[in-house]
């Protein structure tokens, strides 16, 4: 892992109530854990992740996968046409989230062009 960047960033409201989601995109089954370690890490920054992936390998997956489930992970089929959450992402409070991170989530929000003051929960 070269580089930690999110493939897509959204955001919903602002200043210390703002909400994040992120979705790491992988089109290969060969790089799905890299995938689940890269929504790990923006687990500790986001409120919601989601790993995203084409649909015919995404149904190969069961609902209740277990580090999926238990780290928060949601799952995102997609296709051509369409995408539909498969797995939820868990939006509860992080109990393990540092204050310190809130740094990372301004530099997040900083990225996709969000004015300062926005990311701190």
């Amino acid at each position: 892992m070269r580089f930690v960047e999110p493939d897509v960033v959204g955001y919903r409201g602002s200043g210390p109530g703002a909400k994040i989601a992120i979705v790491e995109a992988k089109s290969d089954p060969m790089y799905l854990f890299d995938g689940i370690g890269r929504c790990a890490i923006f687990r500790l920054i986001a409120d919601l992740v989601y790993l995203a992936m084409p649909r015919d390998f995404a149904s190969k997956v069961r609902p209740d996968t277990p580090i999926l489930k238990e780290l928060g992970i949601g799952l995102l089929p997609v296709s051509e046409r369409k995408a539909e959450f498969l797995i939820e992402s868990r939006e509860e409070e992080i109990w393990y989230r540092d204050p310190s991170l809130n740094n990372l989530r301004e530099l997040l929000m900083r990225m996709v062009g969000v004015p300062s003051g926005v990311a701190g929960m």
